[in-house]
């Protein structure tokens, strides 16, 4: 009976042994698991965040280039528009000359001819003083107040018609200073637009759309075998639950067996 009992507590830990050898296999496993699922995790964050990058900075790009051609369009329609004040203007002043070069000879020509009436008249009254009466010297004087009052009247139009002159050319070189603004403005909005559109053209010729098409496919097939990894670590799991399961039941079959072996002591 006692050498039943000895070879039955020989063979308990000899049966004990498998056991903390698979228990330490799996829980190197584990750790083995775990630290490339964290590597994963850490490429695939780099990998989207480079992604997000890279398609922020295309649509930043794309956004300023059409921020610059609406600004370019709008610049083009407002120098459309100074262009077109800028001719009727110019057709004003030479209205406004067109009819000063027009006024001013007849404007000399009944002045003239006033005056000769009136040096005319002056000369009558000299020859003739005796024959002058009331009423002729009345009439002289009153024609003579008739032409001084035209003069002056024809004076005034002459300063008025040079100052609208002046006026005129003064706003037509403000509007060509502002046309010649509007064009700087346009050359280098012009600029810029073909910069950004180099730019655009450069990140194409990169390759960077295939790059985050290749990232894309990349994080998919990180993910896919994430998922599968996330499988096996649950089986892995599972069966570990399964053999401690085993393991307790085993202990405590060799318990009853030492019990067992104690009794038939």
């Amino acid at each position: 009976m006692r050498s039943r009992g000895s070879g039955t507590s020989r063979a308990a830990p000899s049966e004990a042994r498998p056991l903390s050898s698979n228990t330490s296999l799996l829980t190197s496993k584990e750790f083995l698991i775990g630290h490339i699922k964290q590597n994963f995790d850490l490429e695939t964050q780099c990998c989207r965040e480079r992604d997000c990058n890279a398609a922020f900075d295309a649509e930043v790009d794309h956004n300023n280039a059409i921020q610059l051609q609406d600004q370019l369009r709008r610049l083009k329609r407002r120098c459309a528009k100074l262009e077109r004040k800028l001719q009727e203007k110019e057709a004003d002043i030479q209205t406004l000359q067109e009819q000063q070069q027009l006024r001013f000879p007849l404007l000399m020509h009944e002045t003239m001819r006033s005056l000769r009436s009136l040096e005319d008249n002056q000369s009558d009254r000299t020859a003739s003083p005796s024959l002058l009466s009331h009423s002729v010297i009345s009439s002289m004087a009153h024609d003579r107040i008739d032409v001084d009052t035209r003069i002056h009247e024809y004076e005034q139009q002459i300063a008025e018609l040079y100052e609208e002159n002046q006026q005129e050319k003064l706003k037509n070189e403000m509007l060509s200073e502002c046309l010649r603004d509007q064009k700087h403005a346009k050359v280098k909005l012009m600029k810029a637009c073909k910069h950004v559109k180099q730019e655009l053209q450069a990140v194409k010729d990169s390759g960077l759309g295939q790059m985050l098409v290749n990232i894309e496919a990349r994080c998919d097939a990180l993910e896919k075998e994430k998922a599968q990894i996330t499988e096996e670590l649950l089986a892995e799991r599972s069966l570990r639950a399964e053999q401690e399961s085993q393991q307790k039941a085993t202990a405590k079959q060799l318990e009853d067996l030492i019990l067992e072996s104690t009794k038939w002591e």
